[in-house]
């Protein structure tokens, strides 16, 4: 004996190809027995294969055909499909691939298809998930990516194909699922981690805010379990039913409890459809239901999770999705071997099945019972048609009118919208740039902030420099006018002097006897006073105050023997400020010149002081200059 089990199949027929009928749609789930227990079934747009419990992997049950009947000894735990490619894994933890490599889904650094598995080279591998065109794999080293990479799905920071597997930034991964266009992980604790796509808020973020790098979603449930398509549901760690994502349903950005399944055990999601198993082995789906994909004998959409209620205690353990396609695994049974045909001469007893082919006897009347059953339901059918003909080619033409409409307002939603892709693009750029020269105006703005203050710090310098200028300028007007009286002063006792010098030569000449007998009764004295006031005299009044007029002089030449010796000397000039002149008498010759030699001095000190002001005056000018 072995092991077969039952499989229901509904939706689009194209890629299952299991069923002997002409329709091409099955809104209703349709039993078929599989020769072989079935774990895991996996749909592509071209092909679906079936993985059996002992690990050999069949492209087709009926008849049953091996996918790779070259490779007797491929065995498979796991598989899971894209558009367009295939991944399985080995029990040994090994990864094979094949179909299109065009994006690099297949992971073998190449752009070529390949129809035959081909090992990926990755550690120790623990789960697999595909996406459209893009694959992730859980390993015991971390998370690989690869693949189609335009909406940043890889989580690469970037949105570049990857042609071979990328190991991804992040650590203590517990769970993958890839979705159309994102991807979903899940760490040891239950949080979630998405990126990729999230314009229909699949992420469960709260926003539609894409990213190209894996971003924790913030305030959700703990998870044991995710499935991704264009929107997402998970099984929480409490077994509670989550969906979230924009869909027929509405648009949940975070995520939405469900309610009516209770404690489910499995939960997966197709394109615009999801299905969920309870712990009573009952299906629930919901979502859109174009080609009858939700198994509830109709075409109708369902905005919220509906029961299959033909599929109730029918004991389902697991439900695959794709390409429209959906197949429920069933319960298992042991297989019989047809017993052998008796020779009529036999005794009857041995003709009646004995115990064990009981079981195989309740399937065959099932299936006339199921026959029977057809062949009434099509001769109502047939019955019904007769009378509603008219009235269903009328619909028939009006829905494939409306078809037509659709179809071509579906091809104009899709230039539509690969337009607004380039938009978007060109709008990217821009905000980039944007972006980009906002920096550069802070930068220069943070610059020029800069620039003033130092220019308003050298301006406040300025400001104290020039204050010090105006003081430095009155102060060099008043020495100006200082110098300027200095300068009167030494001319005005240049000019005594030189007149002093005259006349005290006139007056010694003016001596008729070179012979001088007595020279004045008192001898010049010398005041210290005087001497100090001669110091430190600055004008020419107050040299010609210190000098007063001498003492008559006595002469002892024969010619003023008769004269009286206290003859006085006539001053000749009568201007006060003149120095005295000697022209009757002469001057003891010791005082002329002291008094020459002190007045020397003292010109010498005023000459040297008017030096030192110009050099001053100078010194002032240069700072007056620079601070200017």
């Amino acid at each position: 004996m072995s092991k077969q089990c039952e499989i229901y199949v509904w939706g689009s027929n194209e890629s299952s190809q299991l069923l002997d009928c002409d329709k091409s749609k099955l809104c209703s789930p349709r039993l078929i027995i599989s020769p072989v227990h079935i774990n895991s079934v996996s749909i592509s747009q071209c092909f679906s294969y079936f993985l059996s419990d002992s690990g050999d992997l069949y492209s087709s049950l009926s008849p049953l055909t091996l996918a790779f009947p070259n490779l007797k000894s491929f065995k498979v735990s796991a598989i899971d499909s894209g558009c367009s490619h295939t991944i399985v894994l080995t029990p040994n933890g090994t990864v094979y691939s094949w179909g299109k490599g065009d994006t690099g889904a297949l992971g073998l650094n190449s752009i070529h298809d390949t129809q035959t598995p081909i090992r990926i080279p990755l550690p120790k591998a623990l789960q697999i998930s595909c996406g459209a065109r893009h694959t992730g794999c859980l390993t015991t080293s971390g998370v690989y990516m690869w693949g189609s990479g335009s909406f940043g799905q890889l989580g690469l920071g970037n949105i570049n194909n990857a042609f071979e597997p990328q190991m991804l930034g992040v650590d203590d991964i517990s769970f993958i699922s890839c979705g159309i266009q994102y991807t979903m992980i899940l760490n040891k604790k239950g949080q979630m981690l998405a990126f990729g796509n999230n314009s229909c808020g699949q992420f469960g973020t709260g926003n539609k805010r894409s990213t190209n790098v894996p971003v924790i979603v913030e305030n959700t449930p703990a998870f044991k379990m995710l499935s991704c398509g264009t929107h997402t549901a998970g099984i929480s760690m409490n077994d509670e039913l989550f969906v979230w994502g924009t869909g027929l349903f509405g648009e949940w950005l975070t995520p939405k409890y469900i309610n009516e399944v209770i404690k489910p055990i499995k939960v997966t999601v197709n394109c615009a459809c999801g299905y969920a198993i309870d712990n009573e082995k009952n299906v629930w789906s919901w979502g859109s239901n174009t080609n009858g994909e939700l198994g509830l004998g109709d075409f109708d959409q369902r905005t919220s999770v509906k029961l299959i209620k033909i599929l109730k205690n029918r004991n389902i353990k697991n439900i695959y999705s794709g390409n429209s396609g959906v197949f429920a695994i069933g319960k298992d049974f042991e297989s019989i071997k047809k017993p052998k045909r008796r020779h009529p001469s036999c005794n009857k007893e041995n003709i009646f099945p004995i115990k064990d082919d009981k079981q195989k006897l309740e399937v065959l009347k099932l299936k006339q019972i199921i026959e029977s059953k057809e062949q009434k339901i099509n001769s109502l059918e047939q019955l019904i048609n007769e009378d509603q003909i008219p009235r269903i080619q009328q619909e028939n033409e009006h829905f494939r009118t409306a078809f037509e409409e659709m179809k071509k307002f579906k091809q104009q939603c899709y230039h539509t919208l690969s337009q607004e892709k380039e938009k978007r693009k060109i709008a990217e750029n821009f905000v980039k740039e944007l972006h980009d020269e906002h920096k550069m105006l802070v930068s220069t703005i943070e610059e020029l902030e800069k620039t003033m203050a130092k220019l308003s710090h050298q301006c406040e310098i300025y400001q104290e420099k020039a204050a010090q200028s105006d003081v430095l300028l009155s102060k060099i007007k008043i020495l100006n006018e200082e110098n300027e009286k200095l300068r009167n002063q030494q001319n005005s006792q240049e000019s005594l002097s030189k007149r002093y010098k005259s006349d005290v030569s006139y007056d010694l000449m003016s001596i008729a006897s070179p012979e001088i007998s007595i020279i004045f009764d008192k001898k010049i004295k010398k005041d210290n006073s005087v001497e100090m006031r001669l110091r430190n005299s600055k004008s020419s009044s107050d040299l010609i105050k210190m000098f007063e007029a001498p003492e008559p002089i006595r002469s002892i030449s024969p010619a003023y023997a008769n004269k009286d010796s206290t003859e006085s000397i006539k001053v000749i000039s009568n201007d006060p400020q003149t120095p005295p002149t000697f022209r009757d008498g002469g001057i003891a010759s010791g005082g002329v010149k002291n008094s020459l030699s002190e007045i020397r001095a003292r010109l010498n000190l005023l000459q040297e002081n008017k030096l030192e002001l110009e050099g001053k005056m100078n010194d002032f000018e240069k700072k007056l200059k620079e601070q200017l």
